[in-house]
């Protein structure tokens, strides 16, 4: 080989290694959340699913079988426990996500940001809140809070149904208005609305406490088997079956059974 080609062989060889070094560099833990969730998502079994009962109620915000999780916050927090990331990085794939994901559904992204969470928490145990922006997302995220563990959450925007749904613990608030279902089957932990709520606040709730500053639509508290749910403005009708639990609305106690 000629001294001239190999120059040019070592120079093309240096020059591969610095770009690749250059692409590994740019590449960020916030690339790995968004294409994990590409991942998550692609391997959930769609065709299988969509033609289910419970997937179709999943889907719209109505998550029916109260014994378990969705499939897919299993297979997110799978996904996700392997992956070293910071509350940084989970508040900026919430910033960044609708760019990549505007045509997924708000019930699938809520249960991965859910997930994001909960591992985080889960592997840190830390007492910093985690900040949630929901500006960016065209539609209102379903299930944000979804079997929350951590110890501060702050959503700030318009949610979805069923936040906190089967929360555990800690505090989860919400800068904004609720969809339906806020606090369906919570175990625990306070959740704080700081807006209106709609139908089915404390749907079969069984502790802790749920705060709402205006007003809630029907059934509050519907299956309610222990807490205490209040809210500082007006109800439109509470639930009327198997209740125990405790009611307050507009200071008042509508409704208490031990």
């Amino acid at each position: 080989m000629k001294l001239t080609e190999t120059i040019d062989t070592e120079y093309k060889d240096i020059s591969t290694k610095e770009i690749m070094q250059v692409k590994k560099e740019e590449h960020t833990i916030l690339d790995t959340l968004i294409e994990t969730c590409f991942r998550v998502l692609d391997a959930f079994d769609f065709n299988t699913q969509k033609s289910s009962f419970q997937y179709s109620l999943f889907l719209n915000g109505e998550l029916y079988d109260s014994r378990k999780s969705p499939p897919l916050f299993s297979l997110s927090c799978k996904e996700l426990s392997n992956i070293e990331y910071t509350q940084e990085d989970i508040t900026s794939f919430c910033i960044k996500t609708p760019l990549f994901f505007e045509n997924k559904n708000a019930a699938l992204l809520g249960t991965f940001i859910s997930a994001l969470i909960n591992i985080h928490f889960t592997q840190t145990k830390t007492d910093k809140a985690y900040e949630i922006p929901l500006d960016s997302f065209q539609e209102p995220i379903h299930y944000l809070g979804l079997s929350n563990k951590a110890t501060y959450v702050n959503i700030r925007g318009t949610a979805g149904t069923n936040i906190g749904h089967k929360m555990e613990q800690g505090r989860i608030t919400l800068f904004g208005d609720a969809g339906n279902y806020a606090g369906k089957f919570k175990k625990g932990g306070f959740l704080n609305i700081f807006g209106n709520a709609g139908n089915y606040l404390g749907h079969h709730m069984t502790g802790g406490m749920i705060r709402v500053s205006k007003n809630a639509g029907e059934n509050v508290g519907e299956g309610l088997k222990c807490g205490t749910i209040y809210v500082g403005g007006k109800i439109k009708s509470i639930g009327i079956n198997k209740m125990t639990g405790e009611i307050i609305a507009g200071g008042i106690k509508v409704f208490e059974r031990k």
